[in-house]
């Protein structure tokens, strides 16, 4: 980072407006990463064009746990909870954990696995849409 990069807030979602936040479209189009500082006063690097977050998401130098010192979090309540405060969640462990977790669920999302749950998906979403029809909201 340079002395002179810009320390933005951290754009988060507001009632009612579009996501992702305006702001998005403006740190996209500027040469380097933006420098950010989040609600609780941490610092952090917004990663938001598509080529700088696959480099992030595939370099395993950069961790998925919130364990880590320094890992992004908005708030006491928002981020990525901890491994253990939902059972079975792996997105937030590094390899080799997560990958052990994942070899195991690939067979659940094949082409075939996924077309042959589609219609109990179906039947949740239509039941989800019809209760808020007939709330009126």
């Amino acid at each position: 980072m340079s002395n002179t990069a810009q320390l933005v807030d951290f754009p988060l979602r507001r009632p009612g407006q579009p996501y992702p936040p305006q702001q998005y479209a403006d740190f996209r189009s500027r040469e380097a990463l933006v420098w950010s500082h989040m609600p609780t006063g941490a610092k952090v690097w917004l990663v938001t064009k598509y080529d700088d977050v696959r480099a992030v998401l595939t370099n395993p130098r950069i961790s998925s746990s919130p364990r880590h010192e320094g890992f992004p979090s908005v708030g006491r309540t928002g981020g990525v909870p901890n491994p253990d405060q939902v059972p079975g969640w792996f997105v937030a462990l590094d390899p080799p954990d997560h990958d052990r977790f994942r070899k195991a669920l690939i067979p659940e999302f094949t082409v075939r696995r996924i077309r042959e749950m589609r219609p109990s998906i179906q039947e949740v979403v239509d039941q989800t849409i019809d209760a808020v029809i007939e709330r009126g909201h």
